[in-house]
């Protein structure tokens, strides 16, 4: 069995005058959410995990501190141009394409795709996906079995 986080980005700022939305920084409220959110995570996922984010600052930003929180080495990050904005099938076809040899993985995007992917995976009910919002899924093996309803809720927030 292998394991899924899905999260989404943390509370980002309003866009300044001209600023793309995609260059949109965390504001101090979603520092704040991800420094709360790293010592409920901690115990559930601990050490390393593989980080695959969406290339937007704000995700970015996301995807450090929590690879901070757990502990993640930085090479095991990626960020990827093409997450940002994906729809929830886009997403699942990102994750059915990792390495097999990731066997826990976080994945963090934009809504509403993190809480489309989230929601179709499980047939649980799955808390609603505000700024931070994540479920740790349980998924089969391998990653490319992966697809609507085969996975199971382990915790969310």
């Amino acid at each position: 069995m292998r394991e899924l986080l899905i999260l989404r980005h943390a509370d980002a700022s309003a866009a300044e005058p001209g600023q793309p939305d995609i260059e949109r920084p965390l504001s101090a409220r979603g520092r704040a959410q991800m420094a709360a959110l790293g010592p409920v995570l901690a115990p559930l996922l601990g050490g390393d995990i593989d980080i695959v984010a969406s290339a937007a600052t704000r995700t970015a930003e996301t995807a450090r501190l929590l690879a901070a929180a757990l502990g993640t080495s930085a090479e095991r990050l990626v960020l990827e141009r093409d997450l940002y904005d994906a729809s929830a099938g886009s997403l699942l076809t990102r994750v059915q394409a990792l390495d097999a040899t990731c066997t826990r993985v976080a994945l963090v995007a934009h809504n509403p795709g993190v809480s489309v992917l989230a929601h179709s995976l499980v047939t649980a009910r799955v808390a609603g996906f505000a700024t931070a919002g994540w479920a740790l899924l349980h998924v089969p093996d391998p990653w490319a079995s992966l697809a609507p309803g085969v996975a199971a809720l382990h915790h969310s927030g």
